[in-house]
């Protein structure tokens, strides 16, 4: 578990290293308005491939097998079915694309754009199953390195072809060669389908999917609500910028949250059936990511300006506060609302994790439309809020549904917050004595060398870091590295 997660956290610092470039790069040579057409594009795209895995890919990781031939067997089943899906779903998408740029925007005529973007769909699906696989067998070594060749197609093939078009088909251009890249390279040497379906395999599988299906709907809807109701009350600019700023808070995030989800998902499902086990390794991942994303997205909001200044530039100026109140509010989320989820498809119950979603969806979208005929302002804090009242409905359903203790959760992160409002107080401090942006950057590595001193010296973090299986043979070896330099 630890070593995955050790594989799994470097795939995603490669990739968020290349990643700001990139984004960096495109702000400034595309407009607000190629990023809102690529997202409303995106809305077909990412719906179509809730489709097209059905829940295969879940089954396959969270299902305890009897035999290899049963894994195999629905490896084989969940492939050919995904591939089967994929190609029905391009086909349709074509045939529709008219009516479907009318849904997503109204504003423009983007048929063009979404039949070249879904080809994507049968890409996707000659990599879905060697993912899943390698994620069951905790080879995610082997998914560290599609990662990182994967990561370098933004920065080789996406920036030139923004030099040259300068507009969207960049981005979807770029996209399509990075999922064939990974394709390939999941393709050679892994796990290789046979021309073989079982039926019978298919209707064992279908309960679990069709409920995962179902919850993937739901999600879908969580995340592409905004865009659907945005895109008519503020136009696809407004698109651009919500969308973007969004993006950039959960791609710094998602270094530590990516990196231990899929790993959370797959040890959960290992311990299913030892609830001791479960809970302990479930409120692990809890502390230890908590212990790093909550400072990280404090730091976010205090540094809200630099951060925009330097991945977005000045014409993204007007969402420097959403930017900041986004990551304050995603930081605690992440270990809230994201581990909840996977603690609910680990014990087999993806339809909890669609009931919470449901709940959510008939709050949230009501308020994101009232907000956005209001302002732009008004419904960034109105996203906001909602992120709290997800967080606040996963919290009451884990606490109905599945007895968790979630005072020990609120009080795991009450700890973590005192570290972290030290740090807070030194920053505000500082950025007082000087506004240069080289000042600014020296006072972001000074609060973390004080977070990391003010939390070492709360024993229960210690305890935490020495205890954990996740972190335990690391604090180890830098306890003992401290006592060499002070000798």
């Amino acid at each position: 578990m630890a070593k995955a997660t050790k594989w799994s956290s470097m795939a995603e610092i490669a990739s968020k290293l290349v990643s700001p470039i990139v984004n960096m790069i495109l702000a400034r040579l595309l407009t607000p308005s190629s990023f809102g057409i690529v997202a409303t594009i995106t809305i077909i795209i990412t719906f179509a491939e809730i489709f097209q895995d059905a829940g295969f890919q879940k089954y396959l990781i969270q299902h305890e097998f009897s035999s290899d031939d049963e894994f195999e067997q629905s490896a084989n089943v969940a492939f050919w079915s995904n591939f089967l899906l994929s190609f029905l779903l391009w086909l349709v998408i074509c045939l529709l694309r008219s009516p479907l740029s009318i849904l997503v925007n109204n504003a423009n005529n983007l048929g063009k754009e979404i039949a070249v973007a879904s080809i994507s769909l049968p890409i996707f699906a000659f990599s879905s199953i060697q993912i899943a696989i390698c994620k069951r067998k905790f080879n995610f070594q082997k998914l560290f390195w599609v990662r990182l060749v994967t990561s370098l197609i933004p920065l080789i093939v996406t920036v030139p072809l923004a030099f040259i078009f300068r507009n969207h088909w960049a981005l979807i251009v770029g996209t399509l060669i990075r999922n064939l890249t990974q394709s390939l390279i999941l393709l050679k040497g892994g796990w290789q389908p046979k021309l073989k379906y079982s039926f019978k395999r298919l209707r064992a599988m279908l309960p679990f999917c069709l409920w995962t299906l179902a919850e993937s709907i739901t999600i879908w809807l969580s995340a592409n609500k905004s865009t659907f109701i945005i895109t008519r009350t503020l136009g696809v600019d407004a698109v651009g910028f919500f969308k973007t700023t969004i993006t950039t808070v959960t791609g710094i995030i998602s270094i530590v949250s990516a990196a231990t989800v899929s790993v959370l998902f797959t040890s959960l499902s290992r311990a299913q059936d030892d609830e001791e086990k479960f809970q302990r390794i479930f409120v692990d991942y809890q502390k230890i990511v908590g212990l790093v994303v909550i400072p990280l997205g404090v730091g976010m909001f205090l540094y809200r300006d630099l951060l925009t200044n330097i991945l977005l530039g000045k014409q993204w100026l007007n969402c420097m506060d959403f930017l900041g109140a986004y990551s304050l509010v995603c930081s605690v989320a992440i270990i809230t609302n994201s581990f909840f989820s996977e603690y609910y498809r680990a014990k087999g119950k993806p339809r909890v994790s669609m009931l919470a979603q449901l709940i959510y969806l008939a709050i949230a979208t009501p308020a994101i439309y009232l907000s956005s005929k209001v302002s732009f302002d008004c419904l960034c804090a109105t996203a906001c809020v909602m992120v709290l009242l997800f967080m606040l409905i996963h919290f009451i359903i884990v606490k109905v549904v599945f007895h968790a203790n979630i005072g020990q959760m609120l009080c795991n992160i009450a700890l973590i917050a005192i570290p972290t409002l030290v740090m807070m107080a030194f920053s505000l401090l500082l950025q007082k004595c000087n506004d240069h942006m080289l000042w600014k950057i020296a006072t972001v590595i000074m609060c973390v060398v004080i977070y990391v001193s003010v939390a070492l010296m709360i024993k229960p973090i210690r305890k935490w870091l020495s205890e954990s299986e996740l972190t335990a043979d690391i604090y180890k070896k830098v306890k003992k590295v401290i006592l060499r330099w002070k000798k």
